[in-house]
C-alpha cells in the first residue's frame, strides 16, 4: 500500500544548502551559501557564496550530469520536503549556527507552481539532520569537484555596498542599512 504521506513533486529545479553562524564577539558572523540549479538546457551550475565580515565571493562551477543527478536521487531517496513540515530547534550558545536547506520543484506538470519552494530549517548538525547535512556537504563539494570553473561572480550587494560607503553609508553583515560608526542593530564596527 503506498504511503499516502509522501509529498509528489515535479523536478527538483534548485537546491540549496546555507549555513549561518554568528559568534558573541561584534562583527564574527559569516554563511556559506551553496545553491545548485538546473538550467533549461538541461545543464546545472553550483554557486558558492560565502560572506565574512561583510565581504561576499561567490564562485560558478558547471557541474557534470552525473554529480548534479546524485543530489536529484537524495532528495528523492530520502524524501527531504517532509522535513519541512518538522520542527528543528536552534541551539543557543556562544556560537549560534543554523543551516536552511531549501529545494524548488517545478510542479506544473502536475497542475501546480512552476517554482514550489521547500525549506527546512534548523540548528547544524541537529542530531536528526548530522548524517544528512553531512550527505549534502559531500555531495556538494563533489559538484565543485569534478565541475568546470565558469567566473567568479560579484554580487549586486557589494556593488551597492560599495555605492552606499561613497555616500557615507554602510550594510552591516546582520543587513543593517548605517551611517554610524556602529551598527545600532547588532554593534558590529563600521568596516574600513
Amino acid at each position: 500500500m503506498p504511503d499516502l504521506n509522501v509529498k509528489t513533486h515535479g523536478p527538483l529545479i534548485e537546491f540549496s544548502y546555507n549555513l549561518f553562524s554568528n559568534g558573541m564577539m561584534m562583527g564574527t558572523g559569516s554563511s556559506l551559501d551553496k545553491a545548485l540549479e538546473w538550467k533549461e538546457d538541461g545543464t546545472a551550475v553550483l554557486t558558492i557564496s560565502e560572506n565574512v565580515h561583510g565581504q561576499t565571493t561567490a564562485n560558478e562551477y558547471l557541474v557534470t550530469p552525473e554529480a548534479a543527478q546524485k543530489v536529484r536521487d537524495l532528495v528523492a531517496e530520502k524524501h527531504l520536503e517532509e522535513l519541512a513540515d518538522k520542527e528543528f530547534p536552534i541551539m543557543m550558545y556562544d556560537n549560534f549556527v543554523s543551516v536552511t536547506i531549501r529545494m524548488t520543484f517545478d510542479d506544473s506538470s502536475l497542475g501546480g507552481s512552476t517554482r514550489n519552494n521547500v525549506t527546512i530549517q534548523g540548528g547544524s548538525y541537529h542530531n536528526a539532520l548530522k548524517t544528512l547535512e553531512e550527505k549534502i556537504e559531500e555531495l556538494l563539494k563533489e559538484c565543485e569537484d569534478t565541475g568546470e570553473f565558469i567566473r567568479t561572480v560579484t554580487p549586486e550587494a557589494n556593488i551597492f555596498a560599495n555605492f552606499l560607503t561613497e555616500q557615507g553609508k554602510w550594510i552591516c553583515t546582520c543587513g543593517s542599512q548605517n551611517t554610524t560608526k556602529f551598527c545600532p542593530n547588532c554593534g558590529s564596527p563600521r568596516p574600513v
